[in-house]
């Protein structure tokens, strides 16, 4: 078997342990975002984020809901940069939940996006996620937590700016 067929494998086995991710667990990382704008716009630049940063993110493969990606994570203390395959499955719409298949230094890292409509047209955004360094070392964890805090802030901020370059795009065409 080749390499992308191992690959998928290995990331469809996976998406049987998806709903089982410990979303309460301590060391999880949570932020919330309102955005103005519809669910539907939200929900398509939360899927966006995996093809948005190239440089940094790459799609190896798609099937249906779920596809396996590849990403590049930097400047993180200790470790430097780490390389990360993670399986990423889409639910109804409105939560798409993320599981590390293999990484060259995270020992877990694993999460959630959750969308919920509100009564004025706007979208609540729930980013969760955890991420285990593998550092055993004094404070490793609240530097890992710290680290996985402002990436979480990051990503909120990118969906935020692509719906609202999207929305630009959008009147500027009518």
């Amino acid at each position: 078997m080749n390499n992308i067929g191992k690959l998928l494998v290995a990331g469809f086995t996976c998406i049987n342990v998806l709903p089982a991710i410990a979303i309460d667990h301590p060391n999880y990382v949570h932020e919330s975002k309102v955005i103005s704008a519809p669910l539907r716009l939200v929900w398509e630049a939360v899927k966006a984020q995996k093809v948005n940063d190239p440089e940094h993110r790459r799609v190896i493969s798609t099937k249906g809901p779920v596809s396996v990606v590849e990403e590049q994570f930097s400047h993180i203390p200790v470790l430097g940069t780490a390389t990360c395959q993670y399986s990423q499955q889409e639910l109804s719409g409105n939560r798409l939940e993320y599981k590390m298949i293999s990484s060259d230094k995270f020992v877990a890292f694993e999460g959630q996006w959750e969308l919920k409509p509100m009564a004025d047209g706007q979208t609540s955004v729930t980013l969760s996620s955890f991420v285990d360094s593998g550092l055993r070392l004094p404070f490793a964890d609240k530097i890992t937590r710290a680290n996985t805090k402002r990436s979480v802030s990051a990503r909120l901020v990118e969906v935020e700016q692509w719906v609202n370059s999207d929305k630009k795009s959008r009147i500027a065409a009518k």
